[in-house]
């Protein structure tokens, strides 16, 4: 990155690291730029599709995360789920419609009528999800992303 060591306060990496071939290598780099005592917000689905292709390399457990956290000398570090299993089976199914409608060659128009035609669909599966993973709780166990906030040493 083009920036200076501990030059800034914040850090903030929602839905990358996957995507990132080494991803230690992109850890080290936000700890380089970070001042001590600043804060690390991130975030990494638990479940999902590949997308982006070919840039889609991994899926990661809050414990895979604790220690690239931990690796670079993070303290303080909080990891949370976010939705249930319901929510993480929902999130597939609505990325599968989503994703396999769209095809090479063929419209970005076609391909937003297709998503408007799924919107019921896909409204009716998110509410569902949320509704059951409400009811029975725990979110930790199969989460649909991670969520973290972690400070620098």
């Amino acid at each position: 990155m083009p920036l200076g060591d501990s030059e800034v306060d914040i850090v903030l990496c929602n839905q990358v690291l996957e995507h990132v071939l080494d991803p230690s290598q992109a850890m080290r780099e936000m700890a380089r730029i970070l001042k001590p005592g600043g804060y690390f917000i991130g975030s990494v689905p638990h479940v999902g599709l590949v997308h982006l292709e070919p840039h889609d390399y991994r899926r990661y457990t809050a414990l895979g995360i604790k220690q690239l956290l931990q690796q670079q000398g993070y303290c303080d570090i909080h990891i949370e789920g976010n939705g249930g299993v319901f929510r993480a089976a929902a999130l597939m199914i609505v990325m599968d419609l989503l994703l396999s409608q769209r095809k090479p060659g063929v419209s970005q128009q076609f391909n937003a009528n297709m998503a408007l035609l799924l919107s019921p669909v896909i409204t009716v599966l998110n509410l569902s999800s949320l509704l059951a993973d409400k009811l029975l709780g725990d979110r930790q166990r199969t989460p649909a992303n991670l969520c973290w906030i972690a400070r620098k040493k």
